[in-house]
């Protein structure tokens, strides 16, 4: 399993992180950082469930701050739900796709550059099919389809060691 085609690792800063408290929310899935246009790759065979916007004008949950991109939720054969947002996606509802299949690219997110990457996969886990991408509130329980996809991600991160190629 490959989340992306080169070597990454967590972010740096823990406000990228499962669970983190933001100024707004808390962080509901881990962000890995990634230029514009990289391959995002499923972590996992499955069904294409869901395909919608994740930010911009378009999206359920609208903010100044964020351009235009899209989610795709792929169900595994155990049921559980991956989200993969803020990216470009090349698939659709319904496709079958395989672990280390290409499903889209990674797209620009912030509008503004304030020092900190502004490109990235927000990357969930859910029990089951959401109606749409969780949003966390301060003071609110984890919502109860939403689980901590950190472990999932270490798995893909040792695994992605050993289908590592350095440039050169």
């Amino acid at each position: 399993m490959i989340l992306l085609p080169f070597k990454w690792d967590f972010p740096e800063n823990k406000q990228n992180h499962f669970g983190a408290v933001r100024k707004h929310d808390i962080h509901t899935g881990v962000d890995i950082f990634a230029p514009d246009g990289t391959d995002v790759l499923s972590v996992a065979d499955g069904k294409v469930v869901q395909v919608g916007y994740f930010t911009g004008p378009n999206a359920k949950y609208v903010s100044p701050w964020w351009n235009e991109t899209f989610y795709v939720m792929i169900e595994n054969p155990d049921g559980y739900i991956f989200n993969y947002g803020e990216i470009l996606p090349i698939v659709k509802e319904g496709d079958i796709v395989y672990a280390k299949q290409k499903i889209g690219t990674v797209q620009t997110v912030l509008k503004k550059d304030k020092g900190l990457p502004m490109s990235m996969v927000h990357f969930e886990m859910y029990r089951r099919l959401p109606e749409c991408w969780a949003v966390w509130e301060i003071g609110d329980e984890q919502p109860e389809l939403l689980i901590d996809p950190t472990l999932t991600l270490e798995l893909c991160r040792c695994l992605n060691d050993r289908y590592y190629i350095t440039e050169g």
